[in-house]
């Protein structure tokens, strides 16, 4: 498509939204003949077919679509309607965005500040019964609800929202109850923007018993193409997932789980890294760098179809890669510059607790988070590593008592839940 017209359309379009009904009337200033072509533009945009619009809206940035939504109704229909395809449309930038006592804050890359965004169009009894955020993708917010244990997929961007209720768990050996907790459960979403369509994983793990005994979970999964849920191979006996982030990659679902060796005040853990195989439907286990170490806390994020795990320890931050084809599985890419590092001590040296920290990942940005409280209201320290580039950089605090845990990176789109 000829990329005039495309130019032509964005600018006549957004010249329509923004000029006032007065500013359409010949003045002086102007020819007869500009007169008669603004005249006409209103008109002319009006009725143009719908099907060359969905072709013209596939080819503008994502920017000038959600500026184009406010040009009329009908406009805003054909954007949302799902039927265009916005493969050649250029994503927004990766943002991390929080949410955390009722606020939900996004970072806003051009004026460089954390912006408050309202959830106002959730419906009441979601906003009043309490919900976490825990998974993003696609421009979609995926929100754990507690009473009752469901799901809320939402575009805060388009205020439409989508709730999934969880199908119920069948008992194993003994009834399981309140499988879908938040301190048992792992959710990993991916999307397709080819297709708009995504799909979530939900694996938990619960008590089946009530004398302490062995632990059993569920994995089941939505796929919005078919807007059904799937229940898949039950999570490992014995098995704890830890908040060391999960993910999807390369067909997998991958998370952190945790065995405690020692336990009582001082107690000692042994990392481990599950993963599922979908097709195959089957769990393996991978040991992990630094399992047996306290003070070396694991995290986890993808990163072009490789699982990359961030430890961190007292004397810096490391970064490797699992390599299942090695014996050794690990590949160590880098650590923090020292200075960067010495820095990162210095802003958290008064945080509580050193273990409570974050890592998120998406596109070529990695975000470390880590709770400052230096100031009276606390805050959390975000430091942005661009993994193509190898740059580091600083982002300004998010100030308030937030736990790290809740941010999540997001990409701005207009895709529906």
């Amino acid at each position: 498509m000829n990329n005039s017209i495309v130019t032509t359309l964005e600018e006549t379009s957004y010249s329509i939204m923004t000029r006032r009904s007065t500013d359409m009337e010949p003045s002086t200033s102007r020819s007869q003949g500009e007169a008669r072509e603004l005249a006409i533009l209103p008109s002319l945009w009006r009725h143009l077919p719908e099907e060359l619009l969905e072709r013209l809206f596939a080819k503008l940035p994502f920017e000038s679509l959600v500026r184009l939504r406010r040009v009329c109704k009908r406009w805003n229909h054909v954007i949302l309607s799902g039927e265009v395809s916005y493969l050649e449309n250029p994503t927004a930038k990766c943002v991390p965005v929080h949410f955390g006592n009722g606020a939900f804050k996004i970072y806003n890359s051009i004026t460089k500040d954390w912006q408050e965004q309202s959830l106002a169009f959730l419906s009441l009894d979601i906003l009043t019964n309490g919900m976490s955020l825990i998974a993003t993708a696609g421009g979609l917010l995926c929100f754990h609800t507690y009473v009752p244990a469901n799901l809320v997929i939402c575009n805060p961007l388009t205020r439409r929202f989508k709730q999934l209720e969880m199908p119920q768990p069948a008992a194993v050996e003994a009834p399981v109850p309140q499988l879908y907790t938040i301190d048992k459960i792992q959710v990993a979403m991916r999307a397709d923007t080819a297709s708009g369509n995504y799909e979530v994983l939900v694996a938990a793990t619960a008590q089946c018993d009530g004398n302490g005994g062995s632990l059993r979970g569920r994995v089941v999964g939505y796929d919005s193409a078919s807007s059904s849920w799937k229940q898949f191979a039950d999570v490992p006996r014995d098995i704890l997932f830890w908040l060391g982030g999960s993910v999807f990659c390369s067909g997998s679902f991958y998370c952190l789980a945790a065995l405690i060796l020692v336990p009582g005040d001082g107690a000692l853990w042994e990392w481990m890294l599950m993963k599922y195989d979908i097709d195959r439907d089957c769990w393996s286990v991978f040991p992990v760098i630094g399992a047996h170490v306290w003070q070396d806390h694991a995290r986890i994020v993808e990163y072009q179809g490789s699982i990359l795990l961030v430890t961190k320890a007292s004397s810096n931050i490391s970064i490797h890669r699992l390599d299942e084809s090695r014996s050794s599985l690990w590949v160590h890419l880098k650590d923090l510059p020292l200075n960067v590092f010495t820095n990162l001590k210095e802003k958290t040296s008064e945080s509580l607790r050193n273990d409570i920290w974050w890592c998120i990942c998406r596109g070529e940005l990695l975000f470390i988070i880590d709770p400052c409280r230096e100031q009276s209201g606390g805050g959390l320290i975000v430091l942005v590593h661009d993994l193509s580039k190898n740059t580091w950089d600083w982002i300004p605090m998010l100030e308030g008592n937030y736990d790290p845990h809740h941010l999540c990176p997001f990409e701005p789109s207009l895709a529906s839940p």
